[in-house]
């Protein structure tokens, strides 16, 4: 009997172990998504300057973690005192096509022509999609863009791009900042630098 007990007292214990283990996964995951926001927030309003009306492009979910994304920075935007005129649902495709996957030219050309007159457009969604053909349709004057092209946004997964296209989009001033995967170093000493630095890093365009 005493053997019985011993081995189910174990077995609580690994199934206590691992529910821990989870847990901080989560709290850390959690972590990582406020400071990505507080820092993200931050930046948006610097580069709005005087202009607070900001645009949000974020994915078409209607449940789970995706589906909360746009209203958690929509908060902590207007914590930074900026306004959220839209949040722009958009539709990624398929995950498994990766080549196609992400924000399409024509939903980024029409947020860009529909809200020229916005501080600043924010895409939780990674880079867009844009090809040769595509360039020419861009507004020549249109609002500064800043994205998210990491991995994950906290629990809900992100669209991350690769290095080779950030660069061009940042050289064309495409975009004029983008959030990326890996540790960084701001410089800066508040928890929330602190926390981004070790997950995300920022580029800009050089001067």
């Amino acid at each position: 009997m005493n053997k019985y007990l011993s081995r189910a007292a174990g077995c609580l214990s690994l199934v206590l172990a691992l529910a821990a283990c989870k847990q901080k996964e989560l709290d850390k995951l959690d972590d990582s998504a406020a400071a990505l926001r507080e820092v993200f927030a931050t930046e948006t309003a610097q580069v709005a300057g005087a202009n607070k009306k900001v645009v949000l492009i974020v994915p078409a979910a209607t449940q789970g973690p995706s589906a909360s994304l746009g209203g958690d920075f929509k908060s902590a935007l207007q914590k930074k005192g900026l306004s959220v005129t839209e949040l722009k649902p958009v539709q990624l495709g398929d995950p498994m096509n990766f080549n196609d996957f992400g924000l399409k030219a024509a939903d980024f050309i029409d947020v860009l022509r529909t809200h020229s007159d916005a501080g600043a457009i924010v895409s939780l969604v990674g880079a867009p999609l844009l090809h040769a053909g595509d360039l020419a349709n861009l507004p020549a004057a249109r609002p500064p863009v800043l994205i998210i092209a990491t991995r994950q946004i906290g629990l809900a997964p992100g669209v991350p791009t690769s290095g080779v296209v950030l660069d061009q989009l940042l050289r064309a001033r495409i975009i004029q900042l983008a959030v990326i995967d890996g540790a960084g170093s701001s410089g800066k000493t508040d928890t929330a630098h602190k926390e981004f630095d070790q997950q995300f890093q920022i580029l800009r365009p050089n001067p």
